[in-house]
């Protein structure tokens, strides 16, 4: 059974590579794996989609 910080670190990896290249330079989301609780996680993922227009299906981290 993956860890909370492991299903982070997938998701977080996937929305990374999502973004847009200069966003990619600026932020590495990876680092955030494991740091983030279920409500933060969901703001974030939410953020994303609405900022950069991108959705991961799955995208629940619980």
């Amino acid at each position: 059974m993956p860890s909370l910080r492991d299903e982070q670190n997938e998701l977080l990896r996937q929305y990374q590579e999502k973004l847009p290249r200069t966003v990619q330079k600026k932020i590495d989301l990876a680092s955030y794996a494991g740091k983030l609780d279920e409500e933060q996680m969901t703001a974030l993922m939410y953020f994303l989609e609405i900022r950069y227009k991108i959705k991961i299906e799955g995208g629940k981290v619980e």
